[in-house]
């Protein structure tokens, strides 16, 4: 091995030391009496773990989460269709429901963008809003996963109703994937990642993150 990749591994791995302290130190703000729902805002958080170059390892998100905090309630919210296009994401909701996930999904379908690129659409803001004001209310703390700036007035509802609002979400993502609005709206903060030592870490495929 070059001298260049030694100092290049040994790099990644002291950035995947102090992330994992950065996330011990955030989960800190749980205690294990809390009940907790985490809430996915599925398309978003698939792109927000492309541009951060991690692979999406569901059971140690949810495990790491479960060591910090009583998490009674999972939600993953997609648009999904019969498509090729969504081969990855019917494994993967399948194996979320198998997992004891509350998946939710509407049907997706093609729309042109203002630039004329067709891209695949489905929007789920109202199901996750709805879930997050009724289902949730019976817990003490709602953790979103989302950079949506539509939620904001959602935790800050959250919040006036006596509920801690927890976002999940990434400042480290190559482009802006986080409103700042909604960053500001919330209780706390865990950077995604900073689960980079615990998860896989990957190369993003060019495009992906579109």
């Amino acid at each position: 091995m070059s001298t260049s990749a030694i100092v290049s591994n040994a790099f990644a791995e002291h950035n995947r030391e102090c992330d994992s302290i950065l996330l011990e130190s955030a989960m800190g703000q749980f205690s294990k009496q809390e009940t907790a729902a985490l809430i996915i805002d599925g398309p978003n958080f698939q792109g927000m773990l492309a541009q951060l170059g991690i692979s999406p390892d569901f059971g140690t998100l949810f495990d790491t989460f479960r060591r910090f905090v009583s998490l009674r309630a999972i939600y993953y919210f997609t648009a999904v269709s019969d498509d090729a296009h969504h081969n990855t994401t019917r494994d993967q909701i399948r194996w979320l429901a198998r997992n004891g996930v509350r998946v939710v999904t509407k049907p997706s379908v093609k729309m042109p963008d203002e630039s004329g690129v067709v891209r695949w659409k489905g929007n789920m803001d109202v199901d996750i809003a709805v879930t997050a004001l009724t289902e949730c209310q019976v817990f003490d703390t709602v953790i979103l996963s989302s950079g949506d700036g539509d939620f904001s007035r959602l935790m800050r509802a959250i919040r006036a109703r006596g509920q801690r609002a927890v976002l999940l979400a990434s400042e480290k993502t190559r482009t802006r994937h986080l409103s700042e609005e909604l960053r500001t709206s919330v209780d706390g903060f865990i950077d995604m990642a900073w689960f980079s030592g615990t998860m896989t870490m990957r190369a993003v495929t060019t495009g992906e993150a579109a």
